[in-house]
């Protein structure tokens, strides 16, 4: 009885472990476009001061390529049906310029900079036909087991996926 019960104790114990390193992961990972707005507002501004070409940085991309890809994923979940979402960015015209600016700085830093540059021209022209596509492209670069998106949703369920992640 008393191994029965320490069992059950230590897989509590692990299951409470997982949910507080996933619920860090996500909430670390979920910044709303905050930090695409910052890196955005950056690489203009170095652009302004400078007369180098633009995205013509030295040493490193002003935002690594797998915050890109994070960024984006969370970003089509505004619109797709997938039983389990972690994170959501706020897809804004001003999210998806930003992001678009931080691509085109540093496109020759990413390995799939082409993909994520049509991508978001396509979104930045409303055009919302691969939105499902981009979410388990992206999710499947990571070896996805769950969250695979099934479809898009509704105009109301987008309005319902907005209000409970953004207002």
């Amino acid at each position: 009885m008393k191994l029965i019960l320490k069992t059950i104790a230590v897989s509590v114990a692990v299951l409470a472990l997982l949910a507080a390193g996933g619920y860090y992961f996500i909430t670390k990972h979920s910044s709303g476009g905050k930090e695409i707005q910052q890196v955005a507002e950056k690489i203009e501004k170095r652009q302004s001061q400078s007369t180098e070409k633009a995205g013509n940085k030295d040493s490193e991309a002003d935002m690594e390529e797998r915050e890109v890809q994070i960024h984006l994923h969370q970003m089509t979940h505004q619109k797709v049906v997938d039983k389990e979402k972690n994170g959501a960015v706020e897809m804004t015209d001003e999210n998806i310029e930003g992001l678009l600016t931080i691509v085109n700085a540093n496109k020759h830093y990413y390995e799939n900079g082409d993909y994520y540059e049509q991508t978001l021209i396509s979104w930045q022209q409303d055009d919302f036909s691969t939105i499902v596509s981009a979410h388990n492209t992206v999710w499947s670069w990571y070896s996805g087991t769950a969250g695979r998106a099934t479809g898009r949703l509704s105009a109301e369920e987008e309005q319902q996926f907005i209000e409970k992640n953004f207002r």
